[in-house]
C-alpha cells in the first residue's frame, strides 16, 4: 500500500513539474473520466484531447484520463469514441491548479440505427468526390488522403449534399505532414458552392520518409500559415503586421462617399474621404487576463489587405490585394500571444481570410520558429489557387455559418469562389 501511495505521489509531482516544462511556459493539467451516457459505465480507451491540436490522451481501463501540457487561458476539450457522439467542454485555466472535467458520451444515431443502406455505388462515389473537393479545399486538397471513406454516408436533397460519418474521419495530409482525426458533426454542401461543416479535430504528426520530405512539410506549413487570420493576429500583437505584408484599417462608416463616385481608390478613401483610418496597435491590442493573452479591440469594422497575394474581391482598383472585412460584434476578441483566437466573441470575416479549409489547417500548438519567422517578413506566397469564403463567422470556439465560421476550426462556411491569388515569385 505504501508503495502504491509512493508511486501516486511521484506521478503527481511529475505532472506538476510538467506544467513548468512544456514549451518553456506554464501549463495546466486536466483529469476526469469518460462514461457511457446510457449505462453510466466507464469507457476505457476513449480519446480526450485539446480540440484543434496535437495534445491528447486516452482513458485507462477504468475510464479515467490525465491530460497534461494544456495552455493557460480558455481551452476547448473534446472527448470521442468510435460509435459515440463526440462532446466538448470549454474550460478556463487562470493558473496551474489541477482541474477536473467528466464527459458522458451518447451512442451516435447511426449506431442506434444499426444498419445504413447504401444506394447506387456510382452515385456514392460521385458524392465522395464532391465531398473531398469541398471539404479539403486548395491548395493541398489533392495531397489529402481520406483513409476510411467507407464510413461516410451521403444524402442529396434540394440541391444540397449532406454527409454523415459513423466514426471519426482519418485524413492524412501528406502536404503538411499531419494525420487528422476529425469527428464530423455536420456537412452541408449547396449547389451554389456554399459549404457548412462542423466537427472537432486532433492532430498526429506523420513521420517523414526522409529529410527532403521533412523540409517539404516545414515549407508547406509555413505556406498554409501565410496570410491566415492567425498570421495577422500574431503580427498585430508583435506590431510587425506591415513587415509581414498586411495593411490594416478601421472603417469609419459615418464618412459617406458620394454615389456619383462609381470607383474610389484606396488612396482617396484614406486621404480624401477619411473613411479608412490606419490601425494603431497601441490602442487596438490590449492586455488579457493573463500574460499569455491579448485582446483585439475595435468598435469599427477592420479592413485588411494582404499584399503578398492578389484578389479581384478588393473594391479598390489601386489595391487588388487579398482583401478581408472583419467585424467584431462585441467590439473585441480574445487570443493567445501566438495569435490563436480563444474567444472570438462572434467575430465575422468576409473575403480572402476565411481560407482555412482542411488542407491548410494547422494545429493550434504549431508555430513558426527560428528562420521561419524571418521568412514571414514580407515574403510572397508561391502556391496557386487558395480559396476564400465570402463570410466566416466565429461564435464560441468553433466556426459556423450565421447566414450573413478555431483554430478552433471547427465550424465553417465556405464558398467555391476564389477571391485570392498569390503573387508569383520573381524568376530572378
Amino acid at each position: 500500500m505504501r508503495c502504491l501511495l509512493f508511486f501516486s505521489w511521484i506521478t503527481i509531482v511529475l505532472l506538476v513539474e510538467s506544467t513548468r516544462l512544456a514549451h518553456g511556459q506554464m501549463t495546466a493539467v486536466l483529469t476526469g473520466s469518460v462514461t457511457d451516457a446510457m449505462s453510466g459505465k466507464p469507457m476505457p480507451f476513449a480519446n480526450v484531447y485539446l480540440n484543434g491540436s496535437t495534445r491528447g490522451t486516452v482513458t485507462d481501463e477504468k475510464g479515467f484520463y490525465t491530460l497534461a501540457g494544456l495552455p493557460l487561458g480558455t481551452v476547448e476539450i473534446a472527448a470521442s469514441f468510435v460509435g459515440y457522439q463526440p462532446t466538448t467542454q470549454t474550460i478556463r485555466f487562470d493558473n496551474t491548479t489541477l482541474q477536473k472535467a467528466n464527459f458522458s458520451l451518447k451512442p451516435s444515431e447511426q449506431t442506434l440505427d444499426a444498419v445504413t443502406v447504401r444506394g447506387n455505388p456510382k452515385q456514392w462515389e460521385r458524392h465522395l468526390r464532391q465531398f473531398k473537393k469541398q471539404f479539403f479545399g486548395e491548395p493541398f486538397g489533392g495531397q489529402c488522403l481520406l483513409v476510411n471513406s467507407e464510413i461516410l454516408n451521403f444524402k442529396a436533397d434540394k440541391e444540397h449534399l449532406y454527409a454523415t460519418a459513423s466514426e471519426p474521419l482519418i485524413i492524412d495530409n501528406q502536404a503538411l505532414g499531419y494525420r487528422i482525426i476529425y469527428a464530423l458533426h455536420h456537412f452541408d454542401a449547396a449547389a451554389s458552392g456554399d459549404v457548412y461543416s462542423a466537427g472537432t479535430a486532433r492532430f498526429e504528426e506523420l513521420k517523414p520518409e526522409n529529410e527532403r520530405q521533412a523540409n517539404q512539410f516545414k515549407r508547406n506549413r509555413l505556406m498554409a500559415y501565410k496570410g491566415s487570420i492567425r498570421h495577422l493576429m500574431t503580427s498585430l500583437i508583435n506590431n510587425t503586421f506591415e513587415q509581414a505584408g498586411f495593411m490594416v484599417y478601421q472603417e469609419d462608416v459615418t464618412k459617406m462617399i458620394s454615389l456619383e463616385s462609381r470607383t474610389i481608390t484606396l488612396t482617396a478613401a484614406i486621404n480624401d474621404h477619411k473613411r479608412l483610418i490606419p490601425l494603431k496597435t497601441s490602442t487596438a491590442i490590449q492586455p488579457g487576463r493573463l500574460a499569455t493573452e491579448r485582446r483585439l479591440v475595435s468598435p469599427m469594422k477592420l479592413i485588411v489587405f494582404y499584399t503578398n497575394a492578389t484578389s479581384s474581391f478588393s473594391p479598390y482598383p489601386d489595391a487588388r490585394y487579398a482583401y478581408t472585412e472583419m467585424r467584431l460584434p462585441r467590439g473585441q476578441l480574445q487570443m493567445t500571444v501566438d495569435g490563436v483566437i480563444t474567444m472570438p466573441e462572434g467575430m465575422e470575416a468576409k473575403g480572402s481570410m476565411g481560407n482555412d479549409r482542411l488542407s491548410t489547417l494547422l494545429p493550434a500548438d504549431w508555430k513558426p520558429e527560428g528562420v521561419d519567422k524571418e521568412a514571414l517578413s514580407n515574403s510572397q506566397l508561391a502556391t496557386q489557387g487558395k480559396l476564400a469564403p465570402p463570410t466566416l463567422a466565429w461564435n464560441g470556439s468553433r466556426r459556423h455559418s450565421t447566414g450573413d465560421s478555431r483554430y478552433w476550426l471547427l465550424r465553417c462556411l465556405f464558398t467555391s469562389t476564389n477571391h485570392s491569388t498569390p503573387l508569383a515569385t520573381g524568376s530572378g
